[in-house]
């Protein structure tokens, strides 16, 4: 299993069911029931994705035609799984999770373990899988792809099984969870079943491209966050996103060719907050009243649609930051930088299983061609400079990215347009998810109003020179994220060599390892009452203080 299909090995026994349901950590499970049982597993996810066309096909006509409506039928689906099973001496993930009674029936002595997961982490973490695998082009996209152009047939018939079983579809919710469990408990003699749970250990996720081992406790984050980057690197994870961008390509290890990012954004942008927020505060509230002018009108008030129009908003400002304030005239350079994000949200599941020559994305080409130009007259001026000419002043990104390059083997242009790039994706993507979720948390919480504008009357002017300030509206903001993080997983690293941590547990080269920061953020032993929004959770007493007097 894990990223390889598993071949049977004839004479092995079969001696478990995965019960698990699908994100429960059922390829950690597998894994260690490999190890344990010394012989192949079946992990349902692996084996009908990576595997030959007839592991997926034999399991659609399996689920089809379930539950049996006649004896003839359960012993053709017996039968079939039966020939899918034997030679493994486990089989976890689904589709064996919803057939348990049938593979009882078939391997009377087989245990049944079911494994656990917190149940707000479960719900959202099959939120994500369920958007990505129902987008509506997969059939087309994956259809040159041998199994997985079978893909959406098996989802579909897998979506039938659980309306049947539970109920519900996508997005499938803790009904389906509770539901699975109570059936497990009913249903299996208690001889047989046992629950497990990773009580915070490390799991691993099997994805058909990669293998992700989870950490969580202080101690292997610690040890996550102090490998070298020799062993687990940020920048050989951060490319991986990226290959959709034309040519782009960054050196797995930090430093090798500069870290110019880190500077300009880190330093030179936050250094020059004061001179860039007051044109930036005034063009975003003649942007906002321009747009919100041409909504449409509800019951005699004005109706903004939130996600579309902070998204526009960001990647204003940032343009405004990144390329500077004449580019943010160029309509079709603004279009694209928007359409670049969200071809890029759309397409980057999908683009990692499908070939090369599909990853083109067409409003990169038009972001790269228009900046490229930009970049090598800055190139041009860089050279001037050295002789003394006089050159024009520019206070974005651009320059300073270029300007942080390695001085004994300065970037070219384009390389300086894709570190752009890949900047700009991550910042407008996380940017305007945040401050959507803080929207969305001030109107279900209106308590908060009336402190937050009064700090923003009594604060703002100050905020506006240091870009410091604000403890409410930060602190706001940030229990918006912990509650609504933009990504579920986070302190990525991809293994340049093997590396095992301190309790055995290994990340071999290839491998990434990362944290799950949404359970993480919402753990009782890290947050008291982590799933109540408080809003200035993370405000200071002075802070408070104030806004009490």
């Amino acid at each position: 299993m894990g990223q390889q299909y598993s071949q049977p090995q004839p004479g092995k026994k079969f001696q478990v069911i995965g019960a698990g349901l699908p994100r429960s950590g059922t390829a950690s499970f597998g894994r260690a029931l490999e190890i344990l049982l010394d012989g192949p597993v079946y992990h349902g996810g692996t084996q009908t994705t990576l595997g030959p066309e007839h592991e997926i096909k034999t399991w659609i006509r399996i689920l089809k035609q379930w539950p049996a409506r006649n004896e003839a039928a359960s012993r053709v689906n017996l039968d079939l799984i039966k020939s899918r099973t034997q030679g493994f001496v486990a089989i976890t993930d689904s589709p064996g999770c919803t057939v348990v009674s049938e593979l009882m029936m078939l391997y009377p002595e087989a245990k049944v373990i079911c494994t656990i997961r917190d149940i707000e982490a479960w719900e959202h973490s099959m939120s994500v899988v369920s958007s990505q695998s129902t987008q509506w082009f997969l059939r087309f996209v994956l259809f040159p792809v041998p199994s997985l152009r079978y893909f959406v047939d098996y989802i579909d018939a897998l979506r039938e099984q659980w309306l049947s079983l539970f109920g519900e579809a996508e997005p499938v919710t803790r009904k389906s969870y509770n539901q699975h469990i109570k059936w497990l408990r009913d249903n299996v003699p208690g001889d047989r079943l046992t629950f497990l749970d990773s009580n915070g250990q490390p799991y691993e996720v099997v994805a058909p491209d990669n293998r992700y081992v989870f950490v969580s406790s202080p101690k292997h984050i610690k040890e996550l966050d102090h490998a070298p980057d020799t062993a687990l690197s940020l920048q050989a994870a951060s490319k991986q996103p990226m290959y959709t961008m034309q040519a782009f390509n960054w050196f797995d290890r930090r430093g090798t060719e500069g870290v110019g990012f880190i500077r300009a954004l880190r330093t030179l942008l936050t250094n020059n907050l004061p001179q860039i927020l007051p044109t930036l505060g005034s063009i975003i509230r003649i942007r906002f009243q321009e747009m919100h002018e041409n909504h449409r009108v509800m019951q005699g008030t004005k109706h903004s649609p939130v996600y579309p129009m902070i998204v526009k908003l960001v990647v204003l400002s940032n343009a405004v930051s990144f390329f500077g304030e004449g580019l943010t005239k160029n309509g079709q350079f603004m279009e694209s930088a928007l359409e670049y994000i969200e071809q890029t949200l759309m397409c980057a599941e999908v683009i990692r299983l499908v070939p090369k020559w599909l990853a083109l994305l067409k409003a990169q080409e038009v972001i790269c061609n228009t900046l490229v130009p930009i970049a090598k007259q800055r190139c041009l001026e860089r050279e001037m400079k050295k002789l003394d000419q006089d050159v024009p002043h520019h206070a974005d990104c651009i320059q300073w990215i270029m300007e942080t390059s390695p001085a004994h083997n300065p970037w070219s242009a384009k390389r300086v347009v894709h570190e752009l790039m890949a900047i700009w994706f991550g910042s407008v993507n996380a940017v305007s998810t945040t401050i959507t979720f803080a929207i969305h948390d001030i109107c279900l919480h209106p308590e908060y109003n009336e402190p937050l504008l009064e700090e923003l009357r009594e604060g703002y002017h100050i905020f506006e020179r240091p870009g410091l300030g604000l403890p409410l509206l930060d602190s706001f903001i940030k229990e918006s994220a912990r509650l609504t993080p933009v990504e579920a997983q986070s302190t990525r690293r991809a293994a340049l060599r093997a590396f095992t941590f301190s309790d055995g547990t290994k990340v071999e080269v290839g491998d990434w390892a990362c944290t799950p920061v949404r359970a993480i953020m919402q753990n009782p032993d890290f947050s008291p009452d982590p799933l109540a929004f408080n809003g200035f959770r993370f405000a200071s007493s002075d802070a408070l203080k104030h806004t009490n007097g």
